[in-house]
């Protein structure tokens, strides 16, 4: 099975690294992992994920604009799709 995960993120780096850090902690390693980054600067990654900054999609609905882009330019590919939160209130 291809296993695609989604993180949305911008300016969490603390909370993403402990993503990185859960993720490879996995048995099963997704087949993709698409970050999704709308923060003023780019959020580092470590494991070679897909990145994509999108500055632009910020704001109350930058969560539905973000994932109209990633499916409507058919970034994703998958048999199942998970999301993968980072927010800083779960990061302690």
């Amino acid at each position: 099975m291809k296993l695609s995960v989604v993180t949305c993120t911008g300016n969490r780096p603390e909370s993403f690294r402990l993503c990185e850090m859960y993720m490879k902690r996995q048995t099963i390693q997704p087949f993709q992992w698409i970050i999704l980054d709308d923060g003023d600067d780019k959020t580092p990654t470590t494991m070679g994920q897909d990145y994509i900054y999108l500055p632009e999609y910020r704001g109350p609905t930058s969560l539905v604009k973000k994932l109209s882009h990633l499916v409507g330019n058919k970034l994703a590919k998958h048999d199942a799709l998970v999301f993968f939160e980072d927010d800083d209130a779960y990061a302690p």
